[in-house]
């Protein structure tokens, strides 16, 4: 559409010269970033690249929170957190019951979680039982 088939129909430029409507909502065909998301700086493309080179190892990182004896309960499930998202992708935040119904899960309360784990042995079966305490 031309400049004149934009003002016709009741659009008007904005100071970017972006013909918007009167709630401000873009005209069809109008554009705010044409070229696209545009590229990284050398800086961020090298940081990606040392990240990437180091992932494994960070990835050890990971493990050896996860599994230490040491290692503070909240931190130990922050890490298999980490794992996990990584290994099967995030968890979904909303679910559906096929109908078009969606609900969206409730938090788990840490000491829900250790009475569970408490209640269920064949949790606990592959590794040691969780010491933690109710908030």
């Amino acid at each position: 559409m031309n400049d004149d088939g934009y003002l016709a129909a009741g659009y008007k430029k904005d100071k970017n010269g972006i013909y918007r409507n009167s709630k401000g909502h873009l005209a069809p065909g109008q554009v705010l970033n044409p070229n696209g998301a545009g590229t990284l700086s050398p800086e961020k493309k090298e940081f990606r690249a040392l990240m990437k080179s180091a992932s494994f190892e960070l990835f050890q990182v990971l493990i050896a929170v996860a599994t230490a004896d040491d290692t503070p309960p909240a931190s130990k499930i922050a890490a298999i957190k980490e794992i996990m998202d990584r290994g099967w992708g995030k968890s979904q935040t909303t679910f559906g019951d096929g109908d078009g119904e969606t609900y969206k899960p409730q938090p788990i309360v840490i000491s829900d979680l250790a009475r569970i784990l408490e209640e269920d042995d064949s949790i606990t079966e592959a590794g040691e039982e969780l010491d933690i305490e109710d908030e």
